[in-house]
């Protein structure tokens, strides 16, 4: 079985919300993808990530939207 070094963890990327509260979204996991959230509610939601983010390091948050060609 591989092992990771010492020191390294294995990424957690959470997809959904699966009913999880945001603070432990903002914390948690390494990355968040979401879907159903709109363009005009992305700023809002990274800046409330931000907010309750307790161990200052970045955590990417990614959506999914449609696209019409």
């Amino acid at each position: 079985m591989p092992q990771l070094e010492e020191g390294y963890s294995m990424p957690l990327v959470a997809i959904g919300r699966c009913r999880q509260d945001l603070s432990w979204l903002a914390n948690e996991p390494n990355a968040w993808i979401w879907h159903g959230i709109g363009e005009d509610e992305t700023a809002p939601a990274v800046k409330k990530l931000n907010d309750l983010n307790e161990d200052g390091n970045w955590h990417p948050f990614g959506y999914q939207n449609f696209v019409e060609l």
